[in-house]
């Protein structure tokens, strides 16, 4: 039985056009990419249809107890999937609310509830600080300024490892689902592929004249 046939067997089958299947792909190829560059281990990407979504990126972070350092790389990693839509796609696409609430949320907690940012002042649980940036414009402010600051880095990354996302995307699109031991094969190769083009690039030196 071939992969196809298979995928039929377990998965309904997917109505999407090739240009959404594409975003989706890219969506969580970028996810992956950016989850895994901040040092988190990837467990499953997917873009198989399930309870509305379309697509998911499992992944475990390395720290129990995150610092504010690790708490931005989630943020990244949430924010990923919009960077690789403008990046590769044209432009985002607003399957990213859920991505931009997780973010928005976690970086007002930072500021809020666990002491991470400025002010030591627990303000509330993460569900109330979260509901405070309706009423208070310097957290508002401070939780604004991280997601711009984060989310640069975040798009620089995706641009930066653009080739991979892309043969991971292709991949999915494909298979439509990646085991995580698949992914570091994919990934791994990528860093070998690009080690071996900067080593043949020319470096600059002095020349005679």
């Amino acid at each position: 039985m071939t992969l196809p046939d298979l995928l039929c067997e377990i998965a309904p089958p997917d109505e999407r056009s090739p240009e959404a299947l594409r975003r989706s792909a890219v969506h969580e190829a970028a996810h992956a990419c950016v989850a895994r560059l901040t040092g988190a281990a990837v467990r499953q990407v997917s873009i198989l249809m399930a309870e509305g979504s379309g697509g998911h990126t499992a992944t475990h972070a390395p720290d129990m107890v995150p610092t504010r350092r690790g708490l931005e790389n989630l943020v990244m990693t949430a924010l990923a999937g919009r960077a690789g839509e403008e990046a590769l796609c044209g432009g985002p696409s607003a399957g990213t609310e859920s991505d931009l609430a997780f973010a928005t949320s976690l970086l007002a907690a930072i500021h809020g509830s666990l002491g991470l940012g400025d002010s030591l002042l627990h303000r509330g649980s993460r569900e109330q600080v979260h509901a405070l940036l309706a009423v208070d414009p310097a957290l508002r402010r401070a939780v604004e300024d991280d997601l711009g600051r984060l989310y640069a880095g975040t798009l620089a990354l995706v641009r930066e490892h653009r080739g991979f996302v892309e043969a991971l995307a292709g991949a999915l699109v494909a298979e439509r689902q990646i085991s995580g031991e698949r992914f570091e094969a994919l990934f791994l190769a990528h860093a070998r592929a690009r080690q071996t083009v900067d080593r043949a690039r020319p470096r600059g030196g002095r020349h005679g004249g």
